[in-house]
């Protein structure tokens, strides 16, 4: 039981924390201006938002349907089933990826971007050189020495 009450606890701590992270993202959400912030907002909250929906649900209504009635979870699930919480929070996370999949094709210069699309646009550029970036990172750790 301790370990279902420690799971409970973090799953609240969780909720409270990304409660705090949409509270703090919902004015750029609620502005639909189809802006890459726009997406970023929704995308994140959606996601968030889904995380901490799964561990209350998973984690935490058990334990508080236990401490009122020992078989009211196994009634619960019963009766609701355990996809149809599992869909919901699918469909969340669905629909918080595609906001960042759109997020990621709106980064793309314009004058590429008509090659690409939201499936594709995580793969820009085509060609990423590998030694490229190792140079990158070296100049910019011998700076910060």
């Amino acid at each position: 039981m301790i370990v279902e009450v420690i799971a409970l606890l973090v799953a609240v701590v969780a909720a409270f924390i990304v409660a705090l992270v949409v509270r703090g993202l919902l004015p750029v959400a609620l502005r639909p201006d189809g802006s890459a912030v726009y997406h970023l907002s929704i995308g994140v909250i959606l996601l968030l938002f889904s995380i901490a929906m799964r561990a209350l649900y998973w984690d935490g209504l058990p334990v508080m349907f236990a401490l009122i009635h020992p078989d009211l979870w196994t009634l619960w699930v019963d009766r609701f089933g355990r996809p149809i919480p599992n869909v919901i929070i699918g469909l969340m996370v669905l629909a918080g990826a595609r906001h960042l999949l759109i997020l990621q094709w709106l980064l793309i210069p314009e004058e590429d971007r008509a090659s690409y699309s939201i499936f594709t646009a995580p793969f820009y550029p085509q060609r990423v050189c590998i030694v490229r970036g190792v140079e990158a990172l070296k100049k910019v750790w011998r700076r910060e020495r």
